[in-house]
């Protein structure tokens, strides 16, 4: 009889791990991502992180390597305040690399919008060093989500606001991950069960085994 709860207990985490495992083989719903995440070719050219096992195709990579988002999403453009810097501008092409093409996403699916995520745990060092390489850029709003004006088509700057450094706006790391858009991610402290937006292509997935926390540290 003693060893009966340890059996139910092994037979719960079996369970946990199909389950997950399942969960992966489907990609984030989204006008851009695959059904399943899968290899891709040599015409991948950027998001070169997940060319091994992607929810990108080849086409969303030409794409950012050409126009960045513009094409993507109706002339959404990064520089409204100025050009960005080249360093600055890598993390969030990143940003969108990671959104795109992460196999992982498919567990933080917005409840309230299949197309989104909300939670994504992002490693502080993550976080530091995207504010590190854009705080002497410039944003005239805080969430890139919501904040923009979109009455005139493409995202605007809204009329009563001001061109300020990322230091200005966000602070720190931990500013810029919980706030650049919006609740999609939030700044772990632990640098352990979190996520990156880049990592070397030939090295295995650090993302794939990140699960949802307590919701309740999601703000």
């Amino acid at each position: 009889m003693g060893k009966t709860p340890t059996l139910y207990l092994w037979l719960l985490l079996v369970g946990c791990y199909l389950l997950t495992a399942q969960k992966t083989k489907k990609c984030l719903p989204g006008p851009f991502h695959k059904d399943a995440p899968g290899p891709e070719g040599d015409d991948y050219v950027e998001c070169l992180s997940w060319k091994r096992r992607s929810c990108c195709n080849a086409d969303i990579t030409k794409e950012l390597k050409v126009n960045k988002t513009e094409g993507l999403y109706g002339g959404y453009r990064w520089d409204r305040c100025g050009p960005i810097s080249a360093k600055c501008e890598e993390f969030i092409k990143d940003e969108e690399c990671f959104y795109q093409c992460e196999p992982a996403l498919v567990r933080f699916q917005n409840p309230e919008d299949h197309d989104a995520i909300i939670g994504v745990p992002i490693c502080a060092r993550y976080c530091n060093a995207w504010f590190d390489a854009c705080r002497n850029d410039k944003t005239c709003v805080t969430d890139w989500l919501v904040g923009y004006n979109y009455t005139l088509g493409p995202n605007h700057c809204p009329n009563d606001s001001k061109c300020q450094t990322f230091e200005d706006v966000y602070k720190n790391g931990e500013g810029i991950c919980n706030k650049m858009w919006g609740k999609a991610f939030y700044y772990d402290k632990s640098n352990r069960k979190c996520m990156v937006m880049k990592f070397p292509n030939k090295r295995r997935n650090p993302n794939r085994n990140v699960k949802p926390k307590d919701k309740g540290l999601i703000g």
